[in-house]
């Protein structure tokens, strides 16, 4: 310490600390760190310190990294590799010690040390650290020449020469959808240089979306999929079904030399006409509710097939639409093999009209009217299964044990009231078991029963170990037994349908003797409920359409596994669920049009586009939240065909 104090104070240098050479002697020396007594008091000393020549280049002691490329009396040269790579390749730092002057070149950048520094061990441990921990700005692809991006904002460029990488064209597209005069007005301030309104309408409009079956959208779906390279296994999967509320809007739309009106009930051809043979006559309704159609495949691949004008579209019309649907998919290279909708009544309905007799029986498999060799399933949407149940136990309190309202009993009560006792008992510590649950959790509105999220948390394993937790503390630990039985098959669902990274491969997998345990579980339950003679039914049981949903659920989901493993294939079972068609309902309320509420028919369409093209930010308040979102699809066509002289001198003249 008192030689290296010598030195620094002889060049005039801040002396380093007692602490700061400790820690540098390990890192230079490798040493060994021991202490010893001497007088009364310890002392730290070290092992294995072995002083450096510093009187000659060839003494200089290199790492392995770095290569040594000029050693003359002049000059001294080495090459020292960087962190970072540079467009996948290893790059150098080149040091040069030249007339006590060091200089540093990154990339034919020169830069020049300020202090003069001899060829010594110590000023090129010091050097060998500074360019070996040197980072290159990674934010965009570095080459030789410019890059398209920096060529587009070199000022002069004419306009139309500029060139758009996808994903700069799917941000800009996304902002423009969420507020064009927004995005005028921050393309307008000059702080980026970002394509033009007009480019992003082209690419916005490059499909002309139309309700019912749209060839177009049709023929860019088979296109994008053979563009994903999608496996034969993956053009099998399933059509999943809602309705959204849209904005009762009537627009006039022109198109070419004609004109016509957007905004009413299109339910296809087959449904419109047997509306005017029931009612006796063409009648106009304007559309309440978007009915889309989503492609879901097997392997992942997803697409929006086709959507309609409907007001609450009814059982027939659902049904027509479903069999048109698979025999346009068939005719494009895709297969139906399963259906899913939610538990809303006309989608009950619906799904009775599939079956030829009970569909327990049928273990919720129907035959394809097209291709009698070709059976498919009925699967209910699992998170909608969850949200029933946990409505069923916000709804079953301690009070209804002697008056009116749900009272769920198995053996022992099954009652909100031990979920809300056991988030009391998870925060009044301040450390909470299950860190996830709020006060949303507990105090449901319409509109929060709605979110996956809060259902599935307080259905899931985290749940059920906060109330074995609570069950712990209790005196009478017994009274939470039956509550702890529902968690424990409750779990059992959330853990393997919201799972997107534990595929089955085989019919052995032990994931279905545990689904098939818990729907013996509700399926006993229900028995022992219905023949007692001690219990109301509808007092102490989960409602029957609940009972429905799970078995279609587990059971429809164990059947078109039968069907559809083997030869190598493999089902993810996270992809059975509707978070997709939710996703995109989130994305056309909260994210497209300008922040409305709802959008109209007619906008309902080019958005639909412009979510294909690029699905971006997801709104935080949708059902899904952020997951299922569509693969990023590139543009079906080229762009302002129109501006080809050759089809602009082939354009008809409006007719006066």
């Amino acid at each position: 310490m008192h030689d290296c104090g010598q030195y620094f104070k002889g060049n005039s240098m801040l002396i380093p600390t007692k602490d700061i050479v400790a820690r540098l002697l390990p890192h230079l020396f490798g040493t060994v760190t021991f202490f010893i007594h001497e007088q009364g008091k310890r002392y730290v000393a070290y092992r294995n310190i072995v002083p450096r020549m510093n009187t000659s280049q060839t003494s200089i002691i290199l790492p392995a990294q770095c290569v040594k490329s000029s050693s003359m009396d002049t000059e001294f040269k080495l090459q020292i590799p960087m962190m970072t790579l540079i467009n996948g390749q290893q790059e150098y730092v080149e040091v040069s010690f030249k007339n006590d002057k060091v200089k540093i070149i990154v990339r034919k950048l020169t830069i020049e040390v300020g202090l003069k520094l001899e060829v010594r061990q110590i000023n090129v441990d010091g050097v060998v650290h500074l360019a070996s921990m040197m980072k290159f700005c990674n934010g965009m692809e570095a080459a030789d020449n410019e890059s398209s991006g920096l060529d587009n904002c070199r000022k002069g460029l004419e306009v139309h020469q500029r060139r758009w990488d996808p994903q700069v064209i799917s941000v800009c597209l996304a902002l423009y959808l969420r507020s064009p005069r927004g995005y005028e007005d921050f393309k307008k301030s000059g702080l980026l240089v970002l394509p033009s309104k007009r480019l992003l309408q082209y690419y916005k409009n490059s499909i002309k979306q139309t309700t019912c079956f749209n060839e177009d959208n049709l023929k860019w779906m088979k296109q994008e999929a053979n563009n994903k390279q999608v496996s034969e296994f993956g053009k099998h999967g399933g059509l999943i079904i809602d309705e959204m509320s849209i904005q009762d809007d009537l627009v006039i739309q022109k198109t070419g030399d004609s004109w016509s009106l957007v905004g009413m009930v299109d339910m296809d051809s087959t449904n419109n006409n047997i509306d005017i043979i029931c009612n006796g006559k063409k009648k106009v309704q304007l559309a309440t509710h978007a009915l889309q159609f989503v492609f879901h495949g097997l392997t992942g691949f997803r697409w929006p097939v086709a959507y309609f004008g409907s007001n609450t579209a009814t059982a027939h019309q659902l049904c027509s639409t479903y069999w048109k649907c698979v025999d346009v998919l068939d005719e494009h290279g895709f297969t139906v093999d399963y259906m899913m909708a939610d538990g809303a009544s006309t989608n009950r309905a619906f799904t009775s009209m599939l079956f030829s007799s009970n569909m327990r029986e049928q273990k919720f498999k129907f035959l394809d009217v097209f291709d009698m060799n070709h059976s498919m399933c009925a699967i209910q949407d699992i998170m909608h299964v969850l949200k029933r149940i946990r409505n069923n136990i916000e709804s079953s309190k301690l009070e209804n044990n002697t008056k009116q309202g749900r009272y769920l009993y198995l053996n022992q009560p099954i009652v909100w009231d031990y979920w809300l006792e056991c988030f009391h008992f998870n925060t009044q510590n301040g450390f909470g078991i299950h860190k996830k649950l709020t006060e949303d959790h507990f105090t449901l509105t319409p509109a929060s029963k709605m979110r996956n999220q809060l259902a599935l948390d307080v259905l899931d394993k985290n749940m059920l170990f906060l109330m074995k937790s609570y069950q712990a503390a209790l005196h009478d630990p017994e009274r939470l037994s039956s509550a702890i039985s529902l968690l424990e098959h409750t779990s059992i669902l959330t853990d393997i349908f919201c799972n997107c990274n534990q595929p089955i491969f085989s019919l052995c997998d032990s994931r279905f003797q545990s689904l098939n345990k818990t729907l013996k579980f509700f399926n006993d339950w229900e028995k022992n409920i219905t023949y007692s003679v001690l219990y109301m039914v509808s007092k102490n049981l989960i409602t029957h359409e609940t009972r429905d949903d799970i078995n279609s659920s587990v059971t429809g989901f164990i059947s078109l596994c039968e069907l559809m493993l083997g030869k190598g294939n493999s089902i993810n079972p996270g992809y059975f669920n509707s978070d997709i068609i939710e996703n995109l309902f989130g994305q056309q309320r909260g994210i497209r049009n300008g922040l409305n509420s709802n959008p109209t028919l007619k906008q309902y369409g080019p958005s639909n586009t412009a979510i294909i093209l690029g699905q971006c930010s997801v709104s935080n308040k949708s059902n899904s939240g952020k997951s299922a979102s569509f693969f990023s699809a590139s543009v079906p066509c080229a762009l302002n065909t129109v501006r080809n002289k050759c089809n602009s001198e082939k354009k008809r003249p409006l007719r006066l």
